[in-house]
């Protein structure tokens, strides 16, 4: 059996890159399946994955250089519009080509926004053998001819019942259903275990891109916040990206008089230092304006933390027995923050193990990887109501 795969991008460690190889080196480890082909639309730069194990049945192969240089890239928009077709035309030509190859399943990564994969969808003979995976989610309409073209697949694959019900209701896509990232090194995760509430460590942590839509900001302004209400709260923030955002930040905190406070460190940790990394905070704070997930919430939930959240992504579903943690503003940040500072060591210590089971029962690798294998071997499905 072969499995294509698709991914919008592929520069640098991200969620939707992370994905991508957890997913391929999944299909792979299944004995049925002889070849994993993972094709990338833009941004292709494997450096990242030179500490990362990958399985030898997975081949990498990106969209054709000439197809992004300027002059055809121009003709290509300027036929469609011409012709009036709904999709590119030097693209579709492009799979036609491709899909001599025979792949048994298709498995498309992408954001709600993009429409990269839609010729992937239309050419692919057997629709009901492709899953649409979304890594982040915009609650925009789309247009008709997408909606038809996404109606068509197996299933469109979300990572919270709000993003379901939109897909349902707003756009009338009931083959949606919910399913969560598969987690790197999942054992060593789970062994680790917080026994005490070190002093020593960052009250709050954050792990990820330096992006504008992290809104990291918002961290910033909390511990000023907490300061203000007589908490002398810490807060490290690791990542890299956008520099720029970063040195806006750095003179955030200076402007601020924070310095003694916040820790900015405009690095990536490495793949494989990335559990080890939560060693050094108490409570994890997810300040995005959107998120598909995040991974890193799902991460830290295995780790066995707190985690402050505002109301995106999959956080509520995550956290559903654990409102406390979900934050509707900056004024609730600031509430919900002061209640974790408070925990004594006893309470923190049981709500970290509270949060770890409720990965272990509900989030493990282990059922994801029979919804993966599930696929590959039937051909019906059942889509959760």
């Amino acid at each position: 059996m072969k499995v294509l795969l698709t991914t919008p991008f592929f520069q640098f460690a991200g969620g939707s890159e992370l994905e991508t190889i957890h997913t391929a080196n999944t299909f792979a480890s299944f004995d049925i399946v002889n070849e994993v082909h993972v094709f990338i639309y833009a941004g292709y730069d494997i450096k990242f994955t030179r500490d990362i194990e990958i399985n030898s049945k997975v081949k990498f192969f990106r969209r054709p250089k000439i197809l992004d240089n300027k002059y055809l890239n121009k003709l290509n928009k300027e036929f469609k519009k011409f012709f009036n077709l709904d999709l590119l035309p030097f693209d579709v030509l492009y799979w036609k080509l491709i899909f001599f190859t025979k792949y048994d399943r298709v498995y498309i990564i992408t954001k709600t926004t993009l429409n990269y994969y839609l010729p992937v969808i239309r050419l692919y003979k057997n629709k009901k053998n492709i899953l649409v995976k979304y890594t982040t989610f915009f609650y925009d309409l789309m247009e008709e001819r997408k909606r038809e073209y996404l109606s068509n697949v197996r299933l469109n694959i979300v990572t919270s019942n709000k993003q379901r019900v939109f897909f349902s209701e707003n756009l009338n896509l009931i083959n949606s259903d919910i399913q969560e990232v598969i987690l790197f090194n999942e054992d060593y995760l789970l062994k680790k275990q917080r026994l005490i509430k070190d002093e020593k460590s960052f009250d709050f942590g954050i792990l990820g891109r330096f992006s504008e839509e992290k809104q990291f900001e918002h961290a910033i302004n909390l511990i000023e916040d907490l300061k203000c209400e007589g908490h002398e709260a810490t807060l490290i923030i690791r990542g890299g990206c956008d520099k720029d955002y970063y040195n806006y930040l750095v003179d955030l905190v200076i402007n601020k008089g924070l310095g003694h406070l916040i820790t900015l460190e405009f690095a990536e940790v490495s793949y494989d230092e990335v559990y080890d990394f939560f060693d050094c905070f108490n409570c994890f704070l997810i300040t995005s304006k959107y998120e598909g997930g995040p991974n890193v919430g799902l991460e830290v939930m295995g780790y066995g933390l707190p985690i402050l959240s505002y109301d995106v992504g999959a956080m509520r579903d995550r956290l559903v027995n654990f409102p406390e943690f979900i934050a509707e503003n900056q004024d609730d940040l600031k509430k919900k923050a002061i209640s974790i500072l408070n925990y004594d060591e006893h309470e923190f210590i049981e709500i970290c193990a509270k949060v770890k089971n409720e990965y272990i029962n509900w989030y493990s690798n282990n059922l994801k990887f029979k919804f993966l294998n599930d696929f590959l071997i039937t051909d019906n499905f059942v889509v959760k109501k």
